[in-house]
């Protein structure tokens, strides 16, 4: 399992490299919050299918407070990243 962690991250890492040259480190930064994003709905599918029959599959929880706890979050990353790299402008952040 160590070995196949460690050929896991160096493919994340080389395909994040290769991201940010041929595009931009925008691209890279959502790419890796979208990764989150889909890690987190397996997690929520695998938990709903498979978790009724079997308690060792219950990954996530169901409370429908803590998901939309966990999308505002998720939002608010994706939102800061926006922002930060000036793809969404506000007029009162911009600076003299």
């Amino acid at each position: 399992m160590v070995i196949s962690g460690l050929f896991s991250i160096l493919i994340c890492n080389t395909a994040g490299v290769a991201v940010t040259k041929y595009i931009n480190a925008l691209a890279r930064t959502l790419c890796d919050a979208c990764r989150t994003f889909l890690v987190w709905l397996v997690g929520i599918i695998v938990t709903v299918t498979a978790g009724h029959s079997n308690s060792i599959y219950n990954w996530e929880s169901l409370n429908i407070s803590r998901i939309t706890m966990q999308l505002v979050g998720f939002s608010g990353l994706i939102a800061g990243n926006l922002i930060y790299n000036k793809v969404i402008q506000f007029s009162c952040l911009q600076g003299n």
